[in-house]
C-alpha cells in the first residue's frame, strides 16, 4: 500500500500496474466465456473492477457472473453469450421445420383433391419442387433469426442437415396425404361423360379354352385394352370376377407372374441396353427360360443382339417384345398387336412361332387389326363392341352364320335366270350384274355347285372363272360393329 504523504516507491507501481493488467485480462476473459466444457471461475470480478477503477470516473464497466450464467456487459443491459445465440438458433430451426411439415402436408393434401388420382406424374412433381422450397424457407427463416446476434458460423452445417432432414419429412408426410403411399395405386377412373361415367368395360364376359388361341377384336375404344390389362393385373376391375388359371391376378400376382408371359404394345423398355442384355435379363428371371441366343435367333435378331433398344428399328422392336413375352415358358402369354409394323417376313415368322406355342400347349390371348392374321391363327374369335361382347366362335362359325355362301360366274350376257332357278335348291336366288356377271347365293354345297354347272352345260353355255365365295370376317365384324378395323 503506498505510504501518506509521500510518493510511490518503484516497487509499488510495479505491483499497482500488475494489479490492472490482471484485472484487465480477468475482465476480457470474462467477456469471452470460459472455454467450451470448462465451468467459469468463481471470481469476484465486480470488486476487483471497482477497485482498479481510479476515483472520479463517470462511467463504470462492470463484469460478473449473474445466476443465469450470462456475462453482464455495458450499461445498456445484459449482452447474449453463445448460448443465448444457440438457443435462438434452435428455436429458430424448430420454426422452419414446423414450417416445413405444415406445408407439406397441407399442399400434398390440397394436391391430391385437385389432381385426383390420376395425376401421379404431376403430383410428385409438385411434391419435389414444395419440398426443396420449404427446406429453402427453412434456412432463410433460421440463419434471419441468428444473424443479428453474431452466430457463429460453424451453426451453418447443422442447420443444413437439420433443413434436409425436415424436408425429406415433409416430402413423405406429403407423399402419404397425397395418397402415394403404401399398397397398390388406386385403379383410374375412366373420363366422366355428360350421360355420367364412362364404362370401357360394361358387364363383359368371356372364356378362354386351355391350349387355344384367342383373337380379341374390336373397334377402337371397345375396351380390348382394358379388359386384356385386368387380366394381366395392370388394371383392378371395378366389380365382377376375373380369373387367370384359376387365380385373382390382383391378389395372386406374385404366384401368377412366373406362369404369364405380356407383350406390350409398347414401353418396358431400357432404351440404352442391348438387345442380348435386355433378352437374358427378362430370361434370368425364370426358373426354366428358353435359351436366349436361339430366340433371338429364331426371330431374326442374332445380328443385331448388340444394338442398343432405342437403335431397333419399329420391327426389330416388336419381335423383342414377343421374345421377352416367351422366353420364361409362360402357361399364358397375352400379345398386343404382335405383328404391327413387321415385314411380310416379319409376321410369318410370328404366326409360325404362335402355331408353335398352341402345338406345346401354351395359352395365347392376342388383340389385332388384320382379320387374316386373326382367320388364320385363332381358334376362337371375341368381338367386342362398347365394352361388351357382340360375337364368339371360331372363324369358321362366325363367317358361316347369319350369311348365305355365294356362288359367281361369267357367262354370255342375257342367260335365262328363271329356269336356272327351276334347276336350283329352294331358296337359291340369282341375278346379273353387271352384264354378262352372274352371283348365285344359296347354301352352297357341292350339290349347288354340279346343279349350277350341270344347268350350263345342257343350255350350251360356258361357265368362266367359277368361284365360290362366303363372308370373310370383316365382313361380320363391320356387320356387327357398324364399323372398319384400321391398323
Amino acid at each position: 500500500m503506498p505510504r501518506l504523504g509521500a510518493a510511490p516507491t518503484d516497487r509499488e507501481v510495479g505491483e499497482e500496474a500488475g494489479r490492472g493488467h490482471d484485472v484487465h485480462r480477468a475482465a476480457a476473459h470474462a467477456a469471452r466465456g470460459p472455454p467450451p466444457g470448462r465451468a467459469p471461475p468463481a471470481t469476484g470480478l465486480r470488486s476487483m473492477t471497482r477497485r482498479a477503477l481510479p476515483a472520479g470516473t463517470a462511467t463504470e464497466t462492470v463484469a460478473g457472473e449473474t445466476a443465469a450464467g450470462e456475462v453482464v456487459g455495458a450499461p445498456g443491459g445484459p449482452t447474449p453469450g453463445p448460448g443465448a445465440a444457440l438457443s435462438r438458433a434452435t428455436a429458430a430451426v424448430l420454426v422452419g421445420n414446423a414450417g416445413t411439415l405444415l406445408l407439406g402436408t397441407a399442399t400434398g393434401a390440397l394436391a391430391a383433391r385437385a389432381l385426383g388420382p390420376t395425376g401421379r406424374g404431376d403430383l410428385l412433381t409438385l411434391q419435389t419442387w414444395a419440398s426443396m422450397l420449404a427446406m429453402v424457407l427453412s434456412l432463410g427463416v433460421s440463419q434471419a433469426l441468428v444473424t443479428d446476434e453474431g452466430t457463429d458460423h460453424g451453426l451453418l452445417g447443422p442447420l443444413l442437415a437439420q433443413a434436409g432432414l425436415v424436408a425429406a419429412a415433409g416430402l413423405a408426410l406429403f407423399t402419404l396425404a397425397a395418397g402415394g403411399g403404401g399398397g397398390p395405386p388406386p385403379p383410374p377412373r375412366p373420363p366422366p361423360t355428360p350421360s355420367g361415367p364412362f364404362r370401357a368395360v360394361d358387364d363383359l364376359s368371356l372364356g378362354v379354352p386351355v391350349g387355344s388361341v384367342t383373337a380379341l377384336l374390336g373397334p377402337n375404344g371397345a375396351g380390348k385394352t382394358t379388359t386384356v390389362e385386368i387380366c394381366e393385373g395392370f388394371r383392378r376391375a371395378d366389380a365382377g370376377e376375373v380369373r387367370v388359371l384359376g387365380l385373382d391376378p390382383i391378389a395372386d400376382a406374385v404366384a401368377l407372374r412366373p406362369r404369364v408371359g405380356v407383350m406390350l404394345q409398347s414401353g418396358g423398355m431400357y432404351p440404352g441396353a442391348r438387345v442380348g442384355e435386355m433378352l437374358r435379363l427378362v430370361a434370368a428371371h425364370h426358373r426354366e427360360p428358353l435359351d436366349p441366343g436361339a430366340l433371338l435367333d429364331r426371330l431374326g435378331l442374332a445380328d443385331c443382339a448388340g444394338t442398343p433398344f432405342r437403335r431397333l428399328s419399329g420391327g426389330q422392336q416388336q419381335r423383342l417384345s414377343l421374345a421377352m413375352a416367351v422366353v420364361g415358358r409362360p402357361e399364358l402369354v397375352f400379345l398386343d398387336e404382335p405383328t404391327a409394323g413387321l415385314d411380310v417376313a416379319g409376321r410369318r415368322t410370328t404366326w409360325e412361332l404362335i402355331e408353335e406355342l398352341r402345338s406345346a400347349g401354351v395359352t395365347v390371348v392376342l388383340t389385332t387389326h388384320a382379320m387374316d392374321e386373326a382367320e388364320r391363327l385363332a381358334d376362337q374369335v371375341i368381338i367386342i363392341n362398347h365394352g361388351r361382347v357382340v360375337a364368339v366362335g371360331s372363324p369358321a362359325e362366325l363367317t358361316r352364320g347369319g350369311a348365305e355362301g355365294q356362288l359367281r360366274f361369267r357367262a354370255p350376257v342375257g342367260l335365262e335366270l328363271g329356269k336356272l332357278l327351276l334347276a336350283l335348291p329352294d331358296g337359291t336366288t340369282a341375278h346379273e350384274g353387271p352384264a354378262g356377271h352372274y352371283l348365285v347365293q344359296g347354301t352352297v354345297d357341292p350339290q349347288l355347285l354340279a346343279a349350277v354347272t350341270a344347268w350350263c352345260a345342257g343350255n350350251g353355255v360356258l361357265a368362266e372363272d367359277l368361284r365360290v365365295e362366303q363372308r370373310t370376317l370383316e365382313d361380320v365384324f363391320v356387320e356387327l360393329t357398324g364399323t372398319e378395323l384400321h391398323p
